[in-house]
């Protein structure tokens, strides 16, 4: 083999891998983030009401951060249905928006003019939100949701929407506290 050609060759191999290997290592585009729909700090959550299916009911957190139902002397919430509702309630991200200005007939489309289920929110400043969610999308995945007082209608899953409308239409009362009966004898058993 000639010299020359050799030398070529391992020379043209070497600039090759110094390209591959040496240049600035950039980092890939991230992946867009779903929108967020809105955010809320839960630990300032102090107040929710739901209304849906032509049902209403509300829950009140006490100063020892303990929910009660319809008012803050009402019966607790069952702890085990209750669980992740105010992290739920922080704040869900939309699967994509749809408008951002829409008009009178594509809330009446939507079903944003008659809300299915309206969330209010308080919080401890005294302050008010209410996130509404209207038809579900032709692939009854998503509703479509709107804050009340601002203009973007969002797709947010089905499945967000139908947990919080249980709290009005299903609410999560403790079961009743279960006797425990001491085991009963058998006839050769005496106490």
């Amino acid at each position: 083999m000639n010299f020359r050609l050799t030398l070529v060759l391992v020379v043209t191999l070497a600039v090759i891998l110094g390209v591959i290997f040496l240049r600035p290592k950039t980092a890939p585009p991230a992946a867009p983030q779903p929108p967020i729909v809105y955010t809320i700090d839960e630990q300032a959550l102090n107040f929710i009401e739901v209304r849906a299916e032509g049902k209403r009911e509300s829950y009140w957190k006490d100063k020892d951060g303990r929910w009660h139902i319809g008012s803050l002397t009402g019966i607790g919430v069952d702890a085990r249905r209750w669980g992740g509702i105010p992290f739920l309630l922080s704040g869900p991200r939309s699967k994509r928006v749809i408008t951002e200005s829409p008009s009178q007939a594509d809330l009446q489309a939507y079903g944003l003019n008659n809300p299915l289920l309206r969330v209010t929110m308080g919080f401890v400043s005294g302050d008010r939100f209410e996130v509404q969610l209207g038809a579900k999308t032709p692939d009854q995945g998503s509703n479509y949701a709107l804050n009340k007082g601002f203009t973007t209608v969002y797709l947010i899953d089905e499945t967000w929407g139908g947990v919080l409308s249980r709290l009005a239409t299903d609410v999560p009362i403790p079961p009743p506290p279960t006797a425990t009966l001491p085991p009963l004898l058998g006839p050769t058993q005496r106490p």
